[in-house]
């Protein structure tokens, strides 16, 4: 999906690509130190390994998070449009990730988690398609009402 977030970088208005571009470079980087990261504290788990993957995870969704709403603010109808498709995608794949990690930590540690992110759930999942709700409802184990309104009580 990040690879996705670069063609479609590649695919709009040059003039409003630049936020797409810059997600994408950070999504890329922030995808790598994950696999670095879940690798190593798979071969030797330690709590100081779960922190990072955690703080890793809580990085991606900030930026998918914010990379989906500056693509709102394309101007060029069909730009924003293909830009809103991959990054609504990346978005949730994000938040499927996010909610594996979150249902294995304490309520504290999720609270804490979703109160320093820049961005939050619900300011993204008005623009999440039905696919999308399905993934995140898979993740959660719950139906769309049960996640948004529990999320929304956390502060996500």
């Amino acid at each position: 999906m990040a690879n996705d977030a670069t063609a479609v970088a590649r695919a709009i208005d040059p003039a409003e690509a630049g936020a797409v571009q810059v997600l994408s470079a950070k999504v890329q980087t922030g995808l790598q130190e994950l696999e670095t990261v879940s690798g190593a504290y798979t071969a030797a788990p330690t709590a100081d390994g779960w922190t990072k993957m955690g703080a890793v995870v809580d990085a991606l969704v900030s930026d998918a998070d914010g990379g989906l709403l500056a693509s709102l603010a394309i101007k060029n109808p069909a730009s924003r449009a293909k830009a809103k498709v991959a990054l609504s995608a990346l978005d949730a794949a994000m938040h499927v990730v996010d909610g594996y990690l979150m249902s294995a930590r304490s309520p504290a540690e999720a609270k804490a988690a979703a109160a320093q992110r820049s961005v939050k759930l619900h300011s993204v999942v008005r623009y999440w398609s039905p696919q999308d709700w399905q993934r995140v409802e898979q993740a959660f184990g719950a139906r769309s009402e049960d996640t948004i309104g529990t999320e929304m009580r956390l502060g996500f």
